[in-house]
């Protein structure tokens, strides 16, 4: 039986870099796709045209909301080098640009062991943390049926209206339905978390994705990661939010920064 995360980021090619997808409603947050997901699926295409085994890097811009909806996703083949490809990628809906992406697509290094690593940080098991699922007591976004999120006991604040001062998010992450995570999973962890200024009080609202960066550093090993979230800088009505994402092994597969618009 074919895995939800499959199924919702699916592609048909079209020929001349040309893909069809469906944004599938259920990967979003109050009625807007998750930026992770969406780049998802543009990581579907742009894959299947260098025919390259993993992302390594990929920005998008986020032009405009989307959700449940039929898009085309247009992938332009910048440059092809002797290890890595760049590719530019656009996605429409209705003849409307929702997202543009460049990604560089390649072979992550076959080195398991890194020269100079940051260790991971410290968090209690996953049964010792909290389970994300809102309740009754909050707007449930759609994605937290998708996956199984439990949070850092300190973490979850926002959820109690507490407010605890510091931006931070810290999390263990899967699907509900067992799939194991791997490169362009890894796209969507890293928008997954709760925002992590909401634990400095205000509205609990939608902060919504402008830019997101992402890199891929390694294969996740089997079992749930850890992603943790930080915010250093809010001003006005933007914000930043820095992720790193950690495997079972306790190696680093994953970091992000993203700029966001947030109205607390």
């Amino acid at each position: 039986m074919p895995f939800q995360f499959d199924d919702a980021t699916s592609v048909t090619s079209l020929g001349d870099g040309r893909y069809s997808a469906r944004v599938v409603a259920g990967w979003d947050i109050g009625g807007n796709a998750n930026g992770g997901y969406l780049m998802a699926l543009c990581a579907r295409a742009m894959r299947d045209l260098t025919g390259d085994p993993c992302i390594l890097t990929m920005t998008g811009n986020f032009l405009a909301p989307i959700n449940d909806a039929d898009v085309v996703i247009d992938v332009e083949l910048v440059k092809r080098g002797r290890t890595v490809s760049t590719t530019h990628a656009s996605m429409r809906a209705d003849g409307r640009e929702v997202l543009r992406v460049v990604a560089v697509t390649g072979e992550l290094p076959r080195e398991t062991s890194p020269a100079h690593t940051v260790p991971m940080p410290e968090m209690p098991a996953p049964d010792a943390c909290f389970r994300d699922d809102r309740g009754d007591r909050w707007t449930k976004p759609a994605l937290v049926d998708k996956i199984t999120l439990r949070l850092h006991p300190d973490d979850a604040a926002f959820m109690e209206k507490r407010v605890t001062g510091v931006a931070r998010m810290r999390g263990w992450l899967s699907f509900v339905d067992e799939r194991p995570l791997d490169d362009i999973a890894l796209l969507l962890a890293v928008d997954a978390l709760p925002p992590a200024v909401f634990n400095l009080g205000g509205a609990v609202r939608w902060v919504p994705t402008i830019q997101l960066t992402t890199y891929v550093r390694n294969l996740p090993a089997p079992g749930p990661v850890l992603v943790v979230a930080h915010c250093d800088h809010v001003q006005g009505n933007l914000l930043d939010e820095n992720v790193t994402v950690w495997d079972s092994r306790g190696t680093l597969v994953a970091q992000a920064r993203q700029l966001a618009m947030h109205r607390g």
